[in-house]
């Protein structure tokens, strides 16, 4: 693995050699066991593949803005429940500070938690827009 995603598992959630995570393409998930982590650039041992679930219903999860810290921890728990849309809505008490993130979510913010939902086809798929409520 290498880039932002490894720069994030590396780097911010302190990955260390011998620790197992599931790794999917989208496609199977297997086990891998880190063997080395860089700067930006963590190695694992392939192990065995593991069971993959499709949800039964794909949820679209509207989700109002609020400050980023919070967006973020929205996000990386909607998606590791399996939530397959995230639509941001901009209310009435979203704020300025809303805004800015409602802006931020638009360019991608959502992409970073899809890596942590071990189902095939789940997971962060940023809504494309904001959606402003009066």
């Amino acid at each position: 693995m290498s880039g932002e995603a490894a720069h994030h598992l590396g780097r911010v959630l302190r990955a260390e050699v011998g620790q197992i995570y599931e790794l999917s393409d989208g496609q199977r998930v297997r086990l891998g066991r880190v063997e080395r982590v860089g700067r930006d650039r963590v190695e694992f041992a392939l192990l065995e593949e593991i069971p993959a679930y499709r949800p039964a219903v794909e949820v679209t999860l509207l989700l109002a803005i609020v400050k980023f810290d919070a967006m973020e921890w929205a996000l990386e728990k909607a998606t590791e429940l399996g939530v397959r849309r995230i639509v941001p809505l901009a209310a009435a008490r979203s704020g300025e500070a809303g805004r800015a993130v409602g802006e931020d979510f638009a360019g991608g913010v959502a992409a970073v938690p899809a890596g942590e939902c071990a189902g095939v086809g789940c997971g962060g798929e940023a809504g494309g827009r904001v959606c402003w409520l009066r």
